[in-house]
């Protein structure tokens, strides 16, 4: 299936093998679909992604919150300019997932594992996970770089800071899946279903 738009919204359910979905203005919703290379985007609109197998997808919005549910996906790219960005479902185990946002908050539910490699990086939010994590690397950006110390974290992370970019590298459990959680001005959470 591939389907593009100009004006107005797209929803496709219980669909084969999806290839692309694009819309210059409107929200897309995708339910119950599977695909091997995916490509969603739109400049204004929400994107809806729930119940997806594929083994890569890159989906981006400008304008929008980008929300994808109880999906499986091995390779995923989720980005929004000014909106919300959400993934929950479950890791490969050397999968990859990358969920970045300008100006909204990052949200990231891993399902039916405890282990991932966690990178995550934020400029004027804060970082809290309700895993620990081994703390490989955490640090503050500006004109110096400020290096923390190794150790573990539980549900507190990093706090807001005065505008420099706050980075955390770790482990959760035995690691596994990559994943990248980035935001200039929002939060980012990690949490339990």
């Amino acid at each position: 299936l591939r389907a593009e738009g100009v004006g107005g919204g797209t929803k496709a359910t219980s669909a084969g093998q999806v290839r692309t979905l694009r819309t210059l203005a409107g929200p897309i919703s995708l339910e119950n679909a599977e695909s091997n290379d995916l490509t969603i985007s739109t400049l204004a609109g929400a994107l809806t992604i729930r119940q997806l197998k594929a083994q890569s997808a890159d989906l981006r919005t400008v304008a929008g919150d980008l929300v994808v549910t109880d999906s499986e996906v091995e390779r995923l790219v989720a980005q929004s300019l000014s909106g919300r960005v959400e993934l929950t479902g479950r890791l490969a185990r050397t999968g990859r997932y990358s969920l970045q946002s300008q100006s909204g908050d990052v949200v990231f539910t891993p399902i039916g594992t405890d282990d991932f490699e966690l990178e995550a990086a934020t400029v004027n939010g804060t970082v809290q996970s309700e895993f620990p994590i081994t703390v490989n690397e955490q640090r503050e950006v500006a004109r110096s770089t400020v290096r923390g110390r190794g150790g573990r974290t539980g549900a507190r992370g990093m706090g807001p800071g005065r505008g420099n970019a706050r980075i955390l590298r770790g482990l959760a459990g035995d690691g596994g899946a990559l994943v990248t959680l980035r935001t200039f001005s929002g939060a980012i959470a990690i949490t339990r279903r």
